[in-house]
Parts: structure tokens; C-alpha cells; sequence
């Protein structure tokens, strides 16, 4: 099959493995970008098939963040440490055959040290790691996809892009993006194109360290004070959250992807889940607003 396997645990970075698929799809080819094993029929040796995949692979992404050698299962134990581990084999099977395997460090993470590692991953601790950011988000995957077309299709012209979920764009689904969701600019705490004031919109993008260079097309504001601190950012590609008493305060990024896939529901007191990603939304709109916003904006990209 050829091309580039992502591989990458669930509940470490699955928004960003989908943002980064997203991103590789369009510039290497749909057909070159590979996440997910599907179709495991019953009786398929996992390791097997697992091993098959990677094996065939030019490239293997390994998206590291900031619990990946920590996640632990329901007993306690670390996952890396199981054999069964799907991340483990992925990644072994990528070092003990001929597939380059780079480490992608993303959400602050760091690289793992050899001795953090079992012995069939000890390897993975001498390769050059890339490092994507929230705020160089486009230009490090840029970087990176120069990397992986020389290894995919040496001295191949690029691909034409084939974006894999619908983006917003100047003459695509921007226009509707932006009708949808007119009428929440009523909502006291939520703003839209150009009514988003522009000290909130400031604090915003900086705590979601989004550059000034990347549009936004509403905004809402979950802080008590007002000045949007914590925040929910809706960009071209994707949605933004920062907010400093959820779980997980550092920036999250969900692509359109997961949100026009992943079901959309209320979780605890004060969470919305969105597929595999859970948002933090105290303090702001009154949660079924927020989910109604949500589905108004997958409406307009379906």
C-alpha cells in the first residue's frame, strides 16, 4: 500500500492525529495518508495485521503527546508495557523493518528516553523528533510533509491536494459556515465575524496561541469576567479550546472531522464530548446553546 501510517493512542492525541491526517491527505494524496486499522474481521491475528500494514508503509508517524508512555488501562498498568499494546506494535514494527519512523511530539509533549521505553521501542529514543504546535500549526506539518513526499514519491511532483473533510474556504463552505451561525451572535456570550470584539478576540488567540494571520469566525466566551481568556475559537479548519479549569488546559484543537463524525453530547456536569474529545463549557452560554451551535456548524459543513 505504500505511503504514511499515523499511528497514535486514543486518548493521548486523537484530535491531533485527525488534524494532522487531515492536513498530510491534502498535500501527499488521501490514497498516501493511512489512520486506523479498520475491517478486523473475526479471527484476524491483530499482531499479524498490524505488522502487515506498518510493514508496507514507506513512512510511520509515531504522534506523541503528553500521556503517551504514561497512559495507563483500567488496572493500573501501563499500557506501553503490554505486548497486546496496539501503539507498541505499530511502532515496533515500523523500527524492525525498513520504514522511516519519526516521532511527532504534539500538546507540549517530550520525547521519551530510552529508558522509559520496553525493548522493542528502545530505538524510537535515537530518531530526530518533529515538534507541531497550536501556534505553527500549518507551517510544522508544512515541514514535515516536505520530509515524508521525498520519502513517499522521490522525486515525484507533489500531489494534488484532496482535502479529506469539508473545510471552510474563501468560495466553499465559509459563506454558509458564517450564515449558520448568525443568529448566536444574539447569545450574550458568543460573537460572529466581525461583531467579535477585538480585546476578546486578542485574549483569545493568545491563549489558544493562534497566530493573528488565522481567521476567525465566531467566538465564544466562557470566562465569568468577560474578556474571553477561556474561550471556544471557530477557525477554517477546525475548533479551538482553552480553558484553564477543564481537565486538559492547554489548547485542544478539534478538526471538522471529528465534528461532523463523532456524536455530540453533554458528559458530567459541565463537559460536552464531541466524538473522542471532551470541552470544558463553565462559565459561558448555557450548555444546550453550546451543543446547538455545534450541530449548527456541522450542519453547514455536511
Amino acid at each position: 500500500m505504500a505511503g504514511v501510517f499515523i499511528s497514535y493512542r486514543r486518548e493521548d492525541a486523537a484530535a491531533s492525529a485527525g488534524r494532522l491526517f487531515d492536513h498530510l491527505a491534502a498535500r501527499l494524496g488521501q490514497d498516501q495518508v493511512f489512520m486506523d486499522v479498520d475491517g478486523l474481521e473475526p479471527g484476524m491475528d491483530f499482531h499479524d495485521v498490524l505488522n502487515e500494514r506498518v510493514s508496507a508503509c514507506d513512512a510511520l508517524i509515531a504522534v506523541i503527546g503528553r500521556d503517551w508512555s504514561d497512559a495507563r488501562d483500567a488496572d493500573g498498568r501501563r499500557r506501553l508495557d503490554e505486548p497486546d499494546d496496539f501503539v507498541r506494535i505499530e511502532v515496533a514494527a515500523g523500527l524492525s523493518r525498513n520504514v522511516r519512523v519519526i516521532p511527532v511530539l504534539v500538546d507540549g509533549a517530550r520525547m521519551p528516553t530510552a529508558e522509559e521505553l520496553p525493548e522493542d521501542l528502545k530505538l524510537l529514543a535515537r530518531r530526530n523528533a518533529a515538534e507541531i504546535s497550536h501556534m505553527r500549526f500549518t507551517a510544522d506539518v508544512e515541514r514535515l510533509a516536505d520530509v515524508l513526499e521525498r520519502i513517499v514519491s522521490p522525486g515525484a511532483a507533489p500531489a494534488t491536494p484532496q482535502p479529506s473533510a469539508p473545510q471552510p474556504s474563501a468560495t466553499g463552505n465559509v459563506a454558509g459556515l458564517a450564515k449558520a451561525l448568525e443568529r448566536f451572535d444574539l447569545v450574550k456570550e458568543i460573537h460572529v465575524g466581525d461583531a467579535i470584539p477585538g480585546s476578546k478576540l486578542a485574549n483569545a488567540r493568545r491563549k489558544c496561541e493562534i497566530g493573528d494571520d488565522v481567521p476567525v469566525y465566531a467566538l465564544i466566551d466562557f470566562t465569568v469576567m468577560g474578556n474571553a481568556n477561556d474561550a471556544l475559537l471557530v477557525m477554517p479548519d477546525g475548533l479551538v479550546i482553552h480553558h484553564s479549569s477543564s481537565d486538559q488546559p492547554q489548547p485542544q484543537h478539534i478538526p471538522f472531522n471529528v465534528l461532523i463524525d463523532g456524536p455530540i453530547q453533554k458528559e458530567g456536569w459541565w463537559q460536552v464530548k464531541i466524538g473522542p474529545a471532551r470541552i470544558a463549557v463553565s462559565g459561558g452560554p448555557d450548555r444546550d446553546i453550546v451543543i446547538e451551535f455545534l450541530e449548527a456548524i456541522r450542519a453547514a459543513l455536511a
